[in-house]
């Protein structure tokens, strides 16, 4: 960089610029049109709240999961110890043998409902997690339509001039003009 664009950047910027000027966002068309930024504070909104919606839903469904795990541990105890009991006070190993069949059909049927409890809860996390997603999603579907459509009306923009255009850069209303005749050279 040369000492006279420091100095010609320093005189215009305010300060030593070290950016090309296309880079300029006030000299920029673009700068004037603040839809982009309405969309992405729209989607940067939804996206932090479906972050807060997701994280407050696995707090509860996390609590609900360890409350039903440590009422199912209690149960579990409790049987544990009754069977225990129950097998001290046995007399016959024919009571014996009743006894720790029935213990372990019921602790089978226990563990079975305990899965079959979880796996629902599991379900329903996740489908109420990715509830809060869908928003992000629809959100970022709107953005990129909303760019397609800008991008669209920009180009059907630049392309008008060039249709009106013969190719050699010489509009249809500069060709229906009038022409000034060349002067006769003596």
């Amino acid at each position: 960089m040369t000492k006279n664009r420091i100095e010609h950047d320093t005189a215009v910027h305010g300060a030593m610029g070290l950016t090309a000027p296309w880079m300029n966002v006030a000299s920029s068309k673009w700068a004037d049109n603040w839809a982009w930024a309405e969309r992405s504070d729209k989607l940067g909104e939804h996206t932090l709240s479906a972050l807060e919606t997701a994280s407050r839903q696995m707090l509860e469904g996390s609590e609900r999961a360890f409350t039903g795990h440590m009422d199912f541990v209690n149960q579990r105890l409790k049987a544990d110890l009754a069977c225990f009991r129950t097998l001290v006070a046995c007399k016959e190993p024919a009571e014996t043998a009743k006894t720790l069949q029935g213990f372990f059909r019921d602790m089978w049927h226990d563990y079975e409902a305990q899965a079959q409890k979880t796996l629902e809860l599991l379900q329903t996390s996740i489908t109420e997690t990715s509830k809060a997603g869908d928003l992000v999603v629809d959100t970022a579907a709107e953005v990129v339509e909303d760019l397609a459509q800008q991008t669209l009306e920009a180009a059907s923009k630049a392309i008008e001039p060039a249709a009106n255009s013969n190719g050699s850069g010489e509009t249809a209303a500069r060709k229906a003009a009038p022409r000034a005749k060349p002067a006769a050279s003596a």
